[in-house]
């Protein structure tokens, strides 16, 4: 089965070293283990993410104790991530980051403690930006010189499990970023019941939250950015889910048999592993395609400035496809196995419930066609 790209050969022993992780604390066992769980993932596997794979600060510049990667390596371990659904709180903390990098105010306070693995980002509001909805938490400056945010958040991944949340709130300048710890005097986290049983979100109600301001407010171009990364992230994820379906699919159309012949022999299943896998060749050309792009939006210059303002319709191209063949993936997988494919015992209901979640998380496929279509039409 297709193992992916690499253009460098750093990038491919990235891979494989993230494999041998995966294989190793990513088991179908270890998974469902932590689907009770309060906290939904291990932390000793996390620091283990942290210490031996240097996760948290992948995204993250030297000068913080990071490994100063880009988005092809992110890209890479979100896939890999994916295709185990290994509970981690890897997602939302490169979300975080990714945040608090476009930002530009709170870096050097904020990004050595994630790099070392003992703080915990969670995003808060951009979801609700991502899909053309107003701010949903409103922040006012105080009279001692700092911030409070007020409103609520209705669906924050790891809103409950994180150490920091990093808040989009609407100011007086236009939206700003801001950093609120976890336990602050007015948050309230309430847990959530989710589809998918991998995750945990949190319902997060603000009460004159004191925050600290880690952007500009009259700063404009920080949060397309994060709109347009958060969404290449989820479809990332999305892609490692797709393969795994396309493997377990084709693994059990060779072994299964039916009026003597295994079923991977018959027309029907033939073309339903067909056509996974050319869900997979296109999802993983749209997501390495954004992911080129956002590298070079980081580049000086008018080719960086080219690849930035290309960088939302690319990341849309990307989730929108993602979050398509995600569910149909999932969906071909259940009906390969047939009433196994039903039962909880097997794993494809996980894959199922991951697919149908990654679809509605940052825009699903109609919102980011619909900006797609808006960006190409241009104002009347």
């Amino acid at each position: 089965m297709d193992a992916g790209t690499a253009r460098t050969d750093a990038q491919a022993a990235f891979r494989q070293e993230l494999r041998s992780f995966t294989k190793a604390h990513g088991t179908s066992q270890a998974v469902r283990a932590l689907l009770d769980d309060p906290a939904g993932y291990d932390p000793a596997v996390w620091e283990l993410m942290a210490k031996q794979l240097g996760l948290p600060g992948l995204i993250v510049g030297e000068e913080h104790g990071g490994s100063g990667a880009g988005a092809a390596e992110a890209v890479i371990a979100l896939e890999e991530l994916g295709a185990v659904l290994l509970p981690s709180p890897f997602l939302t903390t490169l979300l975080g980051t990714v945040a608090v990098l476009a930002g530009g105010r709170a870096t050097a306070r904020i990004l050595p403690a994630v790099t070392a693995g003992q703080q915990r980002l969670a995003l808060a509001g951009a979801e609700q930006a991502s899909t053309g909805q107003a701010s949903p938490v409103t922040a006012a400056a105080g009279d001692d010189g700092g911030w409070r945010l007020t409103g609520q958040v209705p669906c924050v991944l790891d809103g409950a499990g994180a150490s920091l949340v990093l808040v989009v709130a609407g100011t007086g300048d236009g939206p700003a970023l801001f950093a609120v710890p976890a336990g602050a005097p007015g948050l309230t986290p309430v847990a959530l019941e989710t589809l998918d049983l991998t995750r945990r979100e949190a319902r997060l109600s603000f009460d004159a939250v004191p925050a600290e301001l880690a952007s500009d407010p009259g700063q404009a171009a920080w949060l397309p950015r994060v709109r347009a990364l958060a969404a290449l992230a989820v479809a990332a994820g999305s892609l490692g889910g797709i393969r795994r379906c396309l493997e377990m699919a084709t693994g059990y159309a060779k072994e299964r048999t039916a009026f003597g012949r295994t079923i991977g022999s018959f027309q029907a299943v033939k073309h339903m592993c067909a056509d996974m896998l050319v869900d997979l060749e296109c999802t993983r050309a749209a997501v390495e395609h954004a992911a080129k792009v956002a590298d070079q939006a980081d580049e000086a210059g008018p080719p960086g400035e080219a690849a930035a303002a290309a960088l939302p319709a690319a990341c849309s191209v990307a989730k929108a496809y993602a979050s398509d063949a995600g569910v149909r993936a999932a969906t071909t997988l259940i009906q390969v196995h047939g009433g196994l494919g039903f039962t909880w015992e097997h794993d494809a209901h996980l894959f199922y419930r991951r697919a149908f979640s990654d679809e509605q998380l940052f825009g699903d496929a109609a919102a980011h066609r619909a900006q797609l279509a808006a960006a190409l039409v241009g104002p009347a």
